[in-house]
């Protein structure tokens, strides 16, 4: 029945998978619109023109400009997005937009990367529209606006369609990070937990944050171009960062001098970045030229030692797709360099942006299983540990136990006091009893030790009937008082249980002395002279004395 349960659940999961599947991709309502004219258009009947100006940054202004017509009677935008560009928008000799740098700004010279908007409107048909561009860097004179007229809202939807797949890539980046992230805080005390995790977490978070403020999309929502700007800027040296401390971790050569000085230089230069930055040398957008080299660099030498571990003929899982995923970051990352350089914006670079999500996930599963395991080999560790540490069949303390807390607590210094236990007749109790009420005798006793020594004292079974407590700065006195409760708690136990095995326990005990004991064995044996000569006494009848 619970296979024919089973079966008909995961035929159900595929089953509206492949429904929602054909929603998407196969069904559809049949819609008609009746429209005379596009809800926007891309203009190409401006003129444009560019001059020599003194008072731009760069020395040079360009300009576009046009008259007004066909103007729609509502929600109709001239708009175009800019990349570090000044802008001043004029309808006849009306400013109506105008983006600069800040007046009161210590450390950017720039404005970001934004889509910009003016209005217009009916009455301003037949109206000459000028837009002047001021190119803030010299990588910026060669962009030519792309000038967009019509109904905004429409454009701001076919934006949005258009960067739904860096959004999807982006988001699940930031998830994984996240996720990779937070399980890493939670646990890192865990020695079997891997710091390569948290690594790959921030380099994930930044790799999204990467695209995801480095589309057209983000600036509909945030309206702080230059925010948005620096965020995607300097991730890019953070996800290099990132990467090569995740890759360090990996390696079975991870004190390997290579990766610290690597790790060293990119973080020196990621440095040098905000440096610059801060003493308005240069800004992010003039220092991305460092981001890239960081990035080919970081390729080539993580594919160099790749190949140099699978030389070595270490073929882990791990390496080979460490490989396999270096290759195609690297031919993703070098075909968005040069887009970028080409088209002097990365808002269109999607291919390194799926290698690293294949990456991420990739790797973050693996090191997710890895870790699962290690953990799972952590708590049998810990419980065959506890198994070891702890006598099976009473609950207190085992021999392995007082060997090593004798050695952590160098108890010789302490004053330390050691008794010593033996339950008198255990081997009557197995032969006319049976040996499950030997075991009861051995548990009683356990239990009424425990009782009158806990919590200053650590019960120990040595093995057999022998039982020992150690006490830590004690005097005399005060261990005449523990074993007085304890003769109490013997007799109250034997009489609220006459149908037990009556128990009788003789002990010894014995203070370490720096003069006689060279250890604390010798202190043991001593304790245990005392507690034969009382176990010997209470054979011939005699009381403790």
């Amino acid at each position: 029945m619970r296979k024919y349960a089973k079966v008909i659940y995961i035929a159900s999961i595929i089953s509206v998978l492949f429904l929602l599947a054909m929603f998407c991709f196969h069904e559809k309502a049949d819609e008609f619109v009746l429209s005379d004219k596009e809800a926007y258009h891309v203009l190409d009947d401006y003129v444009y023109v560019s001059y020599d100006d003194a008072s731009s940054p760069t020395g040079i202004t360009q300009e576009y400009h046009w008259k007004l017509a066909d103007i729609p009677k509502r929600n109709c935008a001239v708009a175009f997005y800019i990349v570090h560009q000044g802008i001043e928008i004029y309808i006849d000799d009306k400013l109506v937009y105008s983006i600069t740098p800040g007046e009161k700004n210590i450390f950017s010279k720039g404005v970001g990367c934004k889509l910009v908007k003016a209005y217009v409107y009916p009455e301003d048909e037949g109206k000459e529209i000028r837009i002047l561009v001021h190119p803030l860097y010299k990588t910026s004179i060669q962009n030519k606006l792309t000038i967009y007229f019509g109904n905004y809202d429409a454009l701001k939807r076919d934006v949005v369609m258009r960067d739904m797949p860096i959004i999807i890539i982006g988001i699940s980046c930031l998830i994984i990070g996240l996720i990779l992230t937070i399980f890493y805080i939670i646990n890192c005390k865990k020695p079997e937990i891997n710091s390569g995790i948290f690594h790959m977490g921030i380099f994930a978070i930044f790799t999204g944050l990467w695209k995801l403020t480095d589309i057209w999309t983000s600036t509909l929502i945030i309206n702080h171009s230059l925010l948005l700007s620096a965020m995607s800027l300097i991730s890019l040296p953070i996800m290099v960062l990132s990467y090569i401390f995740f890759l360090r971790d990996q390696f079975d050569e991870t004190r390997h001098k290579l990766w610290n000085i690597t790790g060293i230089a990119c973080g020196s230069i990621t440095l040098l970045i905000t440096i610059l930055q801060f003493t308005g040398i240069a800004d992010l957008k003039q220092s991305l030229i460092l981001s890239h080299c960081m990035v080919a660099f970081v390729c080539i030498f993580s594919l160099s030692l790749i190949i140099r571990e699978l030389h070595n003929k270490v073929s882990s899982p791990k390496i080979k797709l460490t490989f396999v995923c270096c290759i195609l970051c690297l031919t993703g990352s070098f075909l968005d360099i040069c887009m970028y350089y080409y088209t002097h914006h990365s808002s269109n670079a999607i291919l390194g942006m799926l290698a690293f999500l294949f990456y991420i996930i990739s790797m973050g599963f693996i090191s997710f299983h890895e870790t699962l395991y290690l953990v799972k080999r952590g708590k049998d560790a810990k419980r065959y540990e506890q198994l070891a540490l702890h006598d099976e069949l009473t609950g207190l303390y085992s021999r392995v136990f007082y060997s090593q807390y004798v050695e952590k607590h160098k108890l010789r210094k302490d004053k330390c006091y050691v008794i010593m236990f033996d339950i008198n007749n255990l081997k009557q109790c197995n032969d006319t009893r049976g040996h499950a009420y030997g075991d009861m005798l051995l548990c009683d006793s356990a239990h009424l030790i425990e009782q009158a020594f806990l919590p200053d004292g650590r019960c120990v079974r040595l093995g057999g009937d022998e039982f020992c407590v150690l006490l830590r700065y004690s005097d005399e006195d005060e261990i005449k008082n523990y074993l007085s409760e304890f003769e109490q708690l013997i007799n109250s136990f034997n009489k609220k249980h006459p149908d037990r095995f009556s128990v009788q326990i003789a002990y010894g005990y014995s203070c370490y002395d720096e003069d006689t004991d060279s250890d604390l064995n010798d202190t043991l044996s001593r304790a245990d002279k005392k507690m034969y000569d009382m176990k010997r006494n209470m054979k011939k009848g005699k009381t403790p004395a």
